[in-house]
């Protein structure tokens, strides 16, 4: 049979094994490895003299975990390099994992890994649906190769990564909003997705309805796995009714294995608070961690120095925590009218917490916590006590659904026993056994177009606690919020707490809710305490959807 220099197949699947093979020479070598490339397409036809193989029609190469669609594909096999393009509206698309990218045309280079694709617009998973990248080049090189090319300021772990490569997107828009046009955006000269794992803009400004509103003067990193705290994009505004207003701004640094965090509170009345947080994961089960601040006490008129550092510990999926706490401040709300504000030592303090196991039939889930510390506290009055304490508790939670009615209820359990206590003032009998009994039910209900929400609590505790910070007391609490819509995707809340006890109105809450029904919402919330605790605050936030756990203002209580 005479041979010719040219293959034609229609509506076939062409087959490349590539080996790449080892070059020797005076500088260089290139080591050995055996990949597979599967072409197919309408047509597909390869030069043998060149060695260059030309797919046309519905095209599709496949590499790896790499998926690639085009109208027309050039596959240099001897270069091992892929060029991929779009015919008319048409657009090429490379899939891997998760990640969907396109753009008007692709090149690839399989020896060294790197590739580009021009006009590119793309979307990566996120906690809640996707993070989009619109208009712009994107590049791509191998995990392997992230410290030779310097993308990044810090290292990674390979194993955080899903797949092989990450991405480095320039002069492009990012968002989580789904729609044409963008209700909001962040536009940067540069930004690295790192698949499964964070996205890192660089310096992005902020866009609004496509208006300029601000530029984000660092780095800003959008974790793309559950769970995990976004950077403010900008200031927060605050008030506390014994700083007055403030001003926050902080961000997040570091890659896995190490993780860091920093804000800065400026207020108007007690000047600068700062903190840092830091972690290193030294496996995927043992983490330790360091929480470095420098606060204000209000209580004692006192600035000082506030470390906290542990380490934590997974147990399938059971979580512990092991910390050691020195001067932190806590302003714990035990219930309506009743809130320990003081500092607290811990040394240390052990911890146990379950997961949530859900009930037979969907009704709620069952859940435990042991603790076990020593610690020494100081309350308001100046009054210092310690000791040393294990408790334990079990919560009961659930709701269910029935028409437009949704109620729901929890129910908890804690024991608490105390030795080694002492403390000023304190007595010469010290409690030494805590029991505290936990009930709340509720319902949710419309009124038309107006939400209701009704609320029970209430507490029954025996014995006491020698130290003032958890010694809780019997409560009955009501609540009642209202939920009202003012005009198009604004909201108006507000809810009452009843102390059914001393029968006296202690708590009022009100917010303002923006809700665009897409991609965010923007929330004014505001905290009247009307008890002897006089705790009121303020606080202005951004909650964009795909991050529901972790706001992007940032502010008011913890």
């Amino acid at each position: 049979m005479e041979k010719t220099g040219t293959l034609k197949k229609r509506s076939c699947v062409f087959l490349f094994t590539l080996i790449l093979f080892e070059v020797l020479s005076t500088a260089y070598t290139f080591a050995a490895e055996v990949s597979e490339v599967v072409l197919e397409g309408d047509e597909v036809v390869y030069e043998q003299k060149e060695d260059v193989a030309f797919a046309e029609g519905t095209v599709r190469l496949k590499y790896k975990d790499i998926r690639v669609y085009a109208d027309r594909v050039v596959y240099k096999t001897l270069e091992n390099t892929v060029e991929a393009f779009g015919e008319g509206k048409s657009q090429v698309t490379l899939i891997q994992g998760a990640q969907e990218l396109k753009g008007s045309s692709l090149f690839f280079d399989m020896v060294s890994g790197k590739g580009e694709l021009r006009d590119a617009h793309g979307k990566y998973p996120a906690e809640r649906g996707y993070v989009y990248a619109d208009d712009g080049t994107v590049r791509t090189i191998q995990v392997s190769s992230l410290d030779e090319e310097k993308w990044l300021r810090s290292p990674v772990r390979e194993e955080v990564i899903d797949g092989d490569r990450v991405y480095r997107w320039q002069d492009t828009a990012l968002t989580t909003c789904s729609e044409e046009t963008s209700h909001y955006s962040l536009f940067s000269r540069k930004i690295v997705v790192l698949p499964g794992y964070r996205a890192i803009v660089q310096k992005p400004k902020l866009y609004l309805n496509e208006n300029y509103v601000l530029t984000y003067p660092f780095d800003y990193i959008i974790d793309l796995r559950e769970k995990e705290p976004a950077s403010p994009l900008v200031p927060s505004i605050l008030y506390d009714s014994d700083k007055g207003v403030g001003v926050m701004w902080g961000s997040n640094f570091g890659a896995y294995p190490f993780t860091a965090r920093w804000k800065a509170i400026y207020w108007k009345e007690e000047d600068l608070e700062s903190y840092l947080s830091m972690g290193y994961a030294l496996n995927e089960d043992l983490g330790v961690y360091t929480h470095l601040e420098r606060s204000w006490d209000s209580e004692r008129d006192e600035k000082r120095f506030r470390p906290r550092y542990g380490a934590t510990y997974a147990l399938g999926e059971w979580q512990t925590r092991l910390e050691w706490a020195e001067a932190q401040t806590v302003n714990i709300e035990k219930a309506l009218g009743d809130t320990f504000k003081g500092v607290l030592w811990k040394s240390p303090e052990f911890t146990l917490e379950s997961p949530r196991y859900p009930l037979p039939g969907e009704i709620g889930s069952l859940d435990f916590v042991a603790t076990w510390g020593s610690y020494e506290a100081l309350s308001v009055s100046g009054r210092e006590t310690s000791a040393d304490r294990i408790a334990g508790r079990v919560r009961l939670s659930g709701s269910t659904k029935v028409g437009d009615v949704t109620p729901f209820w929890s129910a908890s359990y804690w024991h608490y026993s105390y030795d080694n206590a002492s403390g000023s003032g304190a007595g010469r009998d010290l409690p030494d056994s805590q029991k505290r009994t936990d009930v709340g039910f509720g319902v949710r209900w419309p009124v038309g177009d107006i939400e209701m929400v009704t609320s029970w609590r209430q507490r029954w505790v025996y014995g006491g606690s020698p130290m003032q910070w958890d010694r809780y007391s019997d409560q009955k609490d009501l609540y009642q919020a209202v939920t009202v819509p003012l005009f198009k995707n604004w909201k108006f809340t507000t809810r009452a707490g009843y102390n059914v006890r001393t029968e006296n109105l202690d708590e009022m809450y009100y917010a303002l809710v923006y809700d665009n029904d897409c991609c965010y919402n923007i929330q004014i919330r505001f905290r009247d305490d009307r008890s002897r605790s006089d705790d009121d605050w303020a606080e202005l936030r951004l909650v964009i959807d795909a991050f529901p756990s972790h706001p992007f203002f940032l502010g008011g209580p913890d």
